[in-house]
This record gives C-alpha cells, structure tokens and sequence, in this order.
C-alpha cells in the first residue's frame, strides 16, 4: 500500500507544471505567491484582479468504490503528503500540498468542471 501511495504522490509531482523557476511568466495565475518563487507576483497584483487559475491534483477512484478504502487511501495520502520527502519534491515543481478530505475535495471538482464548461461555451470550443 505504502508503495502504491508513493507512486501516487511521485506521479502528481511529474504530472506537476513546471517549476516557479523554469516558466517564462512574468506573474502566477494564483490567488497568492508561492514559496517556490516569492519574488514572482500574482496576476492580481500584476493588475488583473479577476483572474484566477490553480493548479490542482487529486485521487479519484471508479464509481462504487467501497467507502473504507477511499477512507483507508485518503488517511494514507494525507500522511504522505505530510512526510519532508514528499513537500521537498512538490515544492521543487513549485506546488504546496493541501491535502484534505473527499467532502472538501467533491466540491472543488464540481466548481471546476462548471467554470471550464462556462469558458468552453464562452469561446464556441466544441468536442469533435
């Protein structure tokens, strides 16, 4: 299980943006600076004061998954998003890890997908 979670994490770190360091912007597209690079502003104080965009990475499993082992996987990547090692390799790509649980992390999904079917409509993306 340790294993498994391990990959987890260390895919997410991958799959992660670039680090603070390596992008060319000239500001973050979050809400606040990151510790990663604290001398880069946010959009927002760079003078767009609406814009907002995160990055954010989660688990989600098959529908019907039994309710113990999302528990069981929840409580396991939350402690290893706790470990030195883990906050090491996630700060080296410029994130900071949350972590948390399905009812706060249902939500965000929910709020994202409705935001980014709003912009698709916005600009006439459509699936071909």
């Amino acid at each position: 299980m340790k294993r498994l979670l391990w990959s987890l994490v260390a895919a997410t770190a991958l799959t992660a943006f670039s680090s603070a360091h390596a992008q060319p912007y000239p500001s973050r597209p979050t809400p606040k600076r990151i510790a990663a690079a604290p001398d880069v502003p946010t959009v927002a104080e760079a003078g767009y004061p609406a814009y907002e965009v995160t990055n954010w990475h989660g688990l989600v499993g098959p529908k019907g998954l039994p309710p113990e082992i999302v528990e069981r996987l929840n409580k396991e990547v939350n402690e290893a998003l706790k470990s030195d090692e883990v906050k090491k390799i996630l700060a080296s790509d410029g994130l900071e890890p949350a972590g948390g649980t399905t009812a706060e992390f249902s939500p965000i999904i929910r709020n994202e997908i409705a935001r980014w079917r709003e912009v698709a409509k916005q600009v006439g993306l459509k699936i071909e």
